[in-house]
C-alpha cells in the first residue's frame, strides 16, 4: 500500500523527472532513449560498409524512414553510427563507422577533383573548408567574413599581436563561431567579438608561449605539480584522426591544483590541450583538404573510493568549472562533438545541475550520461574511437581494471606546489 501510495505522489511531471534520474544514477536503468542527433526527418540509413564511395555517391538517399526502438534504450539509428562533419549543423547526415571520412572525402574528390593545398595558409583553408561544407553555408560564412571585416576586427590586437593568428580571417574559426550561432551573422559577430577582447585581455597567446616553454622545461614546480597529480589524459585518437582526451574528475583533486598552483595555472594546461586539439585538426585539415573541428571527450565521474572525499571534492571543484566553463564556450566554440559522461552515480546529478544552465543547448545534445557500468556506453564508444583509444578501464568494470586507469590524480598533500 505504501509503494502504491508513494508512487501515485510521483506521478507530477517533476517528480517523475527527479525519478528516473535518481534510478539512473543508481544504475538500476538507463535512460530510454539518447537525444538524437538531428531532427527525424533529416536521418537516412547509411549503406553497408560493403559498398563502395562511388556507389554511395551515385546512388539517391532514400527517403526517411521512422526508426523502430523496441524495447532497448539504446534507438536503432544511433547503433554504430556518428555525425558526419561535412554538412552544417541541422543539415549533417549519420553515417557508420570510417565510412562517414572516406565518402565525405571522395564526394569532395569527385567535385573539386584531388587535394592540392595553396601555397598561402589561409587560402589552404578557405579551399579546404570550401570543398566540406555545403554551399549554402559557405555562402553564410563568406557573408559573415565580410561582416567581420567592415567591424574593423582585422586589426583587432588578438589578431595582431605577436605571435597572434590571424583569427579574423581564418575559415574553420569564423564557421565555429557562425554555426555557434545558427548562422545567425549578427549574433556571431558579437560572440567573435567578445572572444577576441578575452584573447586580448588575458593576454592568451603570450601566456600559453610562456606555458609551453615552462612545460617543455618541465623543471617549475608546477609542472611538476600538474605531471604527478593530473587527471586529464590523451586516449589516442578518434575515427577522425584528431585528439581524444580522458577528464578523470573522478580521481581529480580541483581544490588541491587551485590552491597550490593558482587558477591561472590550472586554466593554462587546460586551456592550452584546447588549442593543441584545435592546431592538430588544422594540421589534418591542411593534409588532406578535409575541414573538421570538434573532439570526443570522456569524462569519468565514478566514486571507487580510490581518492578519498569524493563529494567535498565534486562541491569544491563547481567555482573554478562555474568561472571557466562560459568562457570555454564562447572562446571556443563547437569544439565539441560528443562526450561521454560515465560511471555517473546519485551524488554527481546534485553538482551537474549547478553546470547545466550554463551549457548552450547544442552543447546538452551532445552530451551522453551514462550508468556504472561499460555496457552501457561500449556500443556509441566504438562508433566514434578505435579499440586502440578505448583502454581496459573503460571497457570492464572489475575493481583492478579501475584501479589501473591513467591518468592517476590523487589527492594533493598541502603545500606540495612548492617543493
Amino acid at each position: 500500500w505504501l509503494k502504491r501510495s508513494s508512487i501515485h505522489w510521483l506521478s507530477s511531471a517533476v517528480c517523475s523527472r527527479l525519478t528516473r534520474l535518481l534510478m539512473f544514477g543508481l544504475g538500476c536503468c538507463g535512460p530510454r532513449e539518447t537525444l538524437p542527433l538531428e531532427p527525424e526527418d533529416r536521418r537516412w540509413s547509411p549503406p553497408a560498409c560493403t559498398t563502395t564511395a562511388t556507389e554511395v555517391l551515385q546512388k539517391p538517399l532514400p527517403p526517411s524512414q521512422p526508426s523502430s526502438v523496441g524495447r532497448s534504450w539504446l534507438p536503432q539509428w544511433l547503433r554504430c553510427q556518428r555525425r558526419s562533419s561535412v554538412s552544417a549543423p541541422g543539415l549533417s547526415t549519420l553515417t557508420s563507422g570510417r565510412d562517414a571520412d572516406v565518402s565525405s572525402m571522395a564526394r569532395a574528390e569527385l567535385q573539386h577533383g584531388p587535394w592540392v593545398m595553396p601555397t598561402d595558409p589561409l587560402d589552404a583553408e578557405w579551399a579546404a573548408v570550401r570543398r566540406t561544407v555545403d554551399t549554402r553555408e559557405v555562402a553564410r560564412l563568406e557573408e559573415f567574413r565580410r561582416v567581420v571585416q567592415a567591424s574593423g576586427l582585422d586589426a583587432h590586437e588578438a589578431c595582431t599581436c605577436e605571435g597572434a593568428a590571424p583569427h579574423s580571417q581564418k575559415a574553420s574559426t569564423l564557421l565555429r563561431f557562425l554555426r555557434a550561432r545558427n548562422g545567425d551573422c549578427g549574433k556571431s559577430l558579437a560572440m567573435f567579438k567578445e572572444a577576441l577582447d578575452w584573447r586580448r585581455d588575458f593576454g592568451i597567446d603570450r601566456k600559453l608561449r610562456d606555458w609551453r616553454s615552462e612545460w617543455a622545461d618541465g623543471t617549475s614546480s608546477r609542472v611538476r605539480l600538474l605531471q604527478k597529480y593530473t587527471f586529464i589524459g590523451l586516449l589516442g585518437q578518434d575515427h577522425e584522426g584528431l585528439p581524444a582526451y580522458v577528464h578523470r574528475n573522478a580521481m581529480s583533486d580541483i581544490h588541491g591544483l587551485l590552491r597550490e598552483i593558482g587558477a591561472e595555472g590550472l586554466l593554462l594546461y587546460m586551456v592550452g590541450l584546447i588549442e593543441d586539439q584545435f592546431d592538430q585538426a588544422h594540421q589534418r585539415m591542411m593534409r588532406t583538404g578535409h575541414f573538421i573541428s570538434n573532439f570526443v571527450e570522456v569524462y569519468d565521474v565514478g566514486n571507487y573510493g580510490l581518492v578519498p572525499g569524493y563529494l567535498s571534492r565534486c562541491w569544491k571543484s563547481a567555482p573554478f568549472y562555474k568561472d571557466n566553463v562560459p568562457v570555454w564556450d564562447k572562446v571556443y566554440p563547437e569544439r565539441v562533438r560528443i562526450i561521454f559522461i560515465v560511471r555517473v552515480p546519485t551524488m554527481f546529478y546534485a553538482v551537474w545541475q549547478i553546470f547545466l544552465p550554463m551549457l548552450p543547448e547544442a552543447t546538452k545534445k551532445k552530451i551522453r550520461m551514462k550508468g556504472f557500468h561499460a555496457e552501457s556506453w561500449l556500443e556509441e564508444m566504438r562508433c566514434v574511437l578505435p579499440p586502440e583509444s578505448i583502454p581496459e578501464w573503460l571497457r570492464i568494470d572489475t575493481a583492478e581494471a579501475i584501479a589501473q586507469g591513467h591518468p592517476r590524480g590523487g589527492l594533493i598533500p598541502e603545500g606540495a606546489g612548492k617543493c
